[in-house]
Formats: structure tokens, sequence, C-alpha cells
């Protein structure tokens, strides 16, 4: 898996036994509003193993709360904490602080659902929060990852997206306007569906994908991400979440796409040795 860095100043305090931080890049939301091998034979972009019982071990080296247990019950937390300046308000205004989340838009958290299957598959759900590799206050921060956190039914599901390669390279990503693959937005977890780049969006990595920075990469994406908004994610499933959101071959690629309901608009990434 991969990730990015930031620099704030903190200040933290205690609200209700949840911790609540501020800091320079913070903004407050409007209230109105598996990894595989790349190639054949070739693992050095692997980003984590499922083994049977659903969970999922980082190869990272990270031991932090974001790393998933391999028991699939996974963290199951303390009280929440709030993402801070490297979390979901980052992204600016919050679409509905209601929204039928399970915690306020925003706001992060450890305890995950235990829903999902192991396998490739679709996650149909609505953004509670993101956490940037810097947000350390938050428990399910990952120092090489973008964590996306999911609403679905009550619960939360973690996605661990890519932001920096295993070996240290640049990862490429590139944003397409383009009908949904798999049928229209319903939520759920959706299995048996496929997508390929090259066969069913007509991307190539020969054209339009830009390599970026780990740090650069983290805004990028946070920039597009809005919390209490319906998301979409293609991605290899564990039992509290979903991982490999980047090409993959076979037609298990992983992607994120944002307004499924409205125009769709797809995230797409891949690591410097793919071609396709």
């Amino acid at each position: 898996m991969r990730r990015a860095s930031i620099v704030c100043t903190l200040t933290c305090f205690v609200v209700g036994g949840a911790a609540a931080c501020g800091g320079a890049d913070l903004v407050t939301p409007s209230p109105e509003g598996p990894d595989a091998s790349i190639d054949a034979g070739s693992s050095k972009h692997h980003d984590a193993s499922t083994d049977a019982s659903g969970g999922e071990e980082d190869d990272d080296g990270d031991d932090d709360a974001s790393s998933p247990t391999d028991s699939g019950a996974s963290r199951d937390a303390t009280a929440p904490a709030d993402a801070g300046p490297d979390g979901g308000p980052e992204a600016g205004p919050d679409a509905s602080p209601d929204g039928g989340l399970p915690l306020p838009a925003g706001q992060c958290t450890s305890s995950f659902g235990h829903g999902l299957t192991n396998g490739y598959g679709r996650l149909d759900g609505v953004l509670q929060a993101y956490v940037k590799p810097t947000a350390t206050t938050c428990p399910d921060h990952n120092s090489t990852h973008l964590v996306l956190q999911i609403a679905l039914s009550g619960a939360l599901y973690e996605i661990d997206v890519n932001v920096k390669s295993d070996d240290g390279t640049e990862v490429f990503t590139t944003a397409i306007d383009a009908p949904l693959v798999g049928g229209a937005f319903s939520p759920g977890w959706h299995t048996g569906v496929s997508l390929d780049y090259a066969s069913d969006l007509d991307v190539h990595s020969s054209a339009g994908f830009t390599a970026y920075a780990e740090t650069d990469l983290v805004n990028l994406l946070a920039a597009q991400l809005t919390n209490g908004t319906p998301i979409i994610i293609y991605g290899e499933g564990f039992v509290t979440g979903a991982h490999d959101i980047h090409r993959l071959d076979g037609g298990d690629d992983g992607a994120i796409v944002i307004d499924p309901t409205g125009s769709p608009h797809w995230l797409l990434f891949h690591f410097d040795e793919q071609t396709f």
C-alpha cells in the first residue's frame, strides 16, 4: 500500500471522551452543507495479504491502529476520535452533517463493521471521513495510504488507497468522467462485478496518467472528496473494508468514483511498471 506527509501544529483537548484537535490545516465543516503483484512473478507493490479469516496484514511494517488485524474483527475501538487537521474536514464543507451517517461527517473512528467478504467487489456507500497519513490523532491513520471511511447500513468500512509505493516510487493517477460499470448506485457490497481500465473505460497507461509525490497526491485526492456524499469503491474486500484501489489486471482493477448518482467522476491509479 502507499502514503503522504503534511506538517501542522495541533492543540488537543477532550470533549465527551473523544479527542478533538485543531490546527492550521483544519477547516470546520459548514452546517449547510490485498495488493496483488504488478507483473507476473513480481510482488514489490503487494499491499497486504488476506487470510482465511478475512483480515488483512500490512506489509509496510506499520503496527498502528490503521493496520487491519488478521482476525477480521480488526480494531473495534474505544471512543471515536476526531479526524483532526489531516482528516475529513479538510476536504471542505461537508454535504450533510446528519446524512444518515453513524457519526458526524468528518469524524473518524477505529470501530468497523464486519459485513464485507473476501475477494473483489464494489462498495456503494457514503463517505464518512478520510484520514491522511499524517492524521495521527485518528487511530485509523496509515503511513502510506489515504484511508477512506465509508458508511453502509449504519456501520463504517475502511478503504486503503495507496499514495506511495512500497519501494518508494510515485503513484500514477488520472481522472475521467464516464458511466458506472456494474449498474447504477445501490447501497451495498456487490460481488460478481469486474472492472478493467482498458476494456471498460478505454483508459491506458500510455496517456493521461501523471506521477505524483506522496504529499501532492494526498492533497489532490482530498480536494475532490466531500464527506456525507455517495461514493463507490472498486477493490479487493476483506471483512472490515477493502484495498488494492489501483490497477490489478484480470478484471479486478480498483477505483474510486465520486458523484456516482450524478455525473460519475472516476479516480484511477497504477504503479510505475504497469502497462496496459
